[in-house]
């Protein structure tokens, strides 16, 4: 029976909220903490991939390989090509700026 490892990592998370929980009560600590407990259990899950993944290729398991039926998409040009080819004023003229994207910031 193979065993889940959502169900592990929902475990491990409940157990460290409850004892918060029970040590500290409030509300806004336990949300900070448990996301501080899956943001390190996903970093440690990507680590956990590329070293197994590395590994597998080492030992001769896998591979890395480019799909056979990719077509490549057509991308624009750099900001420093466009320039190159049409100059700054032009550039100047049609370029867009970015707009600032919200953060998950904590406010209590």
């Amino acid at each position: 029976m193979a065993y889940s490892i959502g169900k592990a990592i929902q475990a491990i998370v409940a157990t460290e909220r409850d004892e918060w929980i029970t040590d500290h009560g409030d509300m806004g600590d336990v949300m900070r903490a448990e996301i501080a407990i899956l943001e390190h259990i996903v970093g440690n899950a990507k680590a956990s991939i590329a070293a197994l993944q590395s590994m597998a290729i080492e030992e001769g398991l896998a591979a890395k390989r480019v799909d056979p039926n990719f077509k490549p998409s057509e991308l624009a040009p750099t900001k420093e090509m466009y320039i190159e080819l049409h100059g700054q004023a032009a550039f100047d003229k049609v370029k867009r700026l970015s707009q600032p994207q919200p953060k998950f910031t904590w406010i209590a």
